[in-house]
């Protein structure tokens, strides 16, 4: 059993969280519990073993009647430490708890960056050095 009710899973390696402000049927924080603390500490390993997690926990969660394809992936300016993966297995479910145009344009837009355009900035060597910028634009159809 769970020690927290916020707590989904967790190993000595990552905790498993319910996001406290969720946008979706499930909406779960992949949080590594030791380094890397941030995107400028990720190696393309710790992402490739938190795409794989998020992959796992998707298809686990999802049933053969879900339409709406999962999200996941890291928002460009986190709004917490450490850096974490926000996966929601059933996407992003418009209604009561997108509340806002920011919360839609915060999953649907450039603002929420998958693991694998963050593998391709680390594995081609762009950006060493360099700070990420992500430009707001309209939410994606």
């Amino acid at each position: 059993p769970s020690p927290h009710p916020s707590l989904y899973a967790f190993d000595e390696h990552f905790a498993l969280c319910y996001d406290a402000f969720p946008k979706g049927r499930k909406h779960l924080l992949l949080i590594p519990l030791s380094s890397p603390r941030t995107f400028e500490e990720m190696s393309a390993s710790d992402l490739r073993l938190m795409s794989a997690i998020a992959r796992l926990v998707c298809s686990q969660l999802r049933t053969s009647s879900d339409a709406i394809r999962p999200l996941a992936g890291f928002h460009a300016a986190p709004s917490l430490e450490p850096a974490h993966l926000h996966i929601l297995p059933h996407g992003l479910v418009e209604g009561s708890r997108v509340k806002t145009v920011r919360h839609v344009v915060s999953f649907n837009s450039d603002f929420l960056v998958g693991v694998d355009d963050i593998l391709t900035f680390i594995e081609t060597g762009l950006g060493r050095g360099e700070r990420v910028t992500v430009r707001m634009g309209a939410a994606k159809q």
